[in-house]
């Protein structure tokens, strides 16, 4: 009987032994994080006198499937990660919002503008800056993938302060580990496991709102003493 427990305690042991080392420890990320590059800036900082944005609603730009729901999706996610940023105040405006103040719904910066239509929206949010965008690309299965064009509209001079037009793409090791590292920081609180990183690869919500935070995040910044 003794030498048939020890042998028990023996299998257990060397089971926890296997079993210890197959484990993956942590959330290792390798690799560089993706960094936009098509990315179009007036100046190194933003004016001054550019503190409140006006999120107009995000367009999809074609009629490939899936778009228009994509940016149902994503465009949600715009105006709380633009404030989050801190470099402005956002304001959401919403389709029957905009379609009551210009007659349209949706507006496209490739397209021409109503005329008055950038003055109309100041008036109606107090904004000193629009942000126009189009959903250029979206892929909700892995691996997804992420279009967007963004500009940001000075209303007094109508010049363009900001633009970006980037596609992420899971597929890319580095917007992968990108994407993995965004979502790493953002763990907080109990229910998460240091195995959560991966889920943002599989969620379009998770990998909008990097893909979101990422683009937004080479908007110029404030000149010291102008925050």
């Amino acid at each position: 009987m003794r030498n048939g427990l020890f042998s028990l305690f023996a299998l257990f042991g060397a089971l926890a032994l296997v079993g210890c080392r197959t484990l993956p420890s942590g959330d290792p990320v390798s690799g560089e994080s993706y960094k936009p590059s098509n990315v179009h800036r007036s100046a190194e900082t933003l004016p001054a006198t550019v503190r409140r944005v006006a999120v107009l609603p995000l367009t999809a730009a074609g009629d490939r499937p899936g778009l228009e729901a994509g940016a149902s999706t994503i465009g949600p996610l715009l105006a709380p990660q633009l404030g989050a940023s801190g470099l402005v105040e956002a304001v959401e405006v919403s389709a029957a919002d905009l379609a009551r103040w210009t007659g349209r719904p949706k507006l496209r910066l490739v397209q021409e503008l109503p005329a008055g239509v950038l003055e109309s929206i100041r008036y109606q949010t107090g904004c000193d800056a629009v942000l126009f965008g189009d959903l250029t690309q979206f892929s909700a299965f892995p691996p997804l993938s992420i279009g967007l064009r963004l500009s940001l509209v000075e209303v007094q001079s109508g010049r363009i302060l900001w633009s970006v037009d980037e596609v992420l793409d899971a597929g890319n090791p580095a917007v992968a580990s990108g994407a993995r590292r965004f979502f790493q920081s953002s763990l907080k609180g109990p229910g998460t496991t240091p195995f959560d990183s991966q889920s943002v690869l599989d969620s379009p919500t998770r990998f909008g709102r990097y893909a979101v935070t990422t683009l937004l995040g080479t908007i110029p910044g404030r000149q010291a003493g102008n925050r």
